[in-house]
């Protein structure tokens, strides 16, 4: 009966030295992690920032194409989507 306690308490001491052991590795990964996910966020930006570019010069290309091609109101697209929204959330408020 003694050597059972002594081999339950020597099981149980093991395994609270093993909790902590990775609760130390576990910083480390949170560590690990921060700076991997750093080393992302400039690369990203600069990403975010060319595809802005791109299309911003597709959508000028457009307009100069359709100006150029005689349509003089090369906005009549978003007026008649911006003021359809308005009416539709005016009709929705009162």
């Amino acid at each position: 009966m003694k050597i059972i306690k002594r081999l339950w308490a020597t099981a149980v001491l093991f395994v609270l030295g093993m909790a902590t052991a990775f609760a130390q590795s576990g910083v480390t990964g949170i560590n690990t992690a921060t700076s991997t996910l750093t080393t992302y966020v400039n690369p990203v930006t600069n990403i975010a920032l060319v595809i802005g570019a791109i299309v911003g010069i597709v959508g000028a290309i457009r307009v100069y194409s359709k100006w150029n091609s005689g349509d003089q109101d090369i906005w009549q697209r978003y007026r008649s989507h911006h003021y359809r929204g308005r009416r539709e959330c005016a009709g929705r408020i009162s």
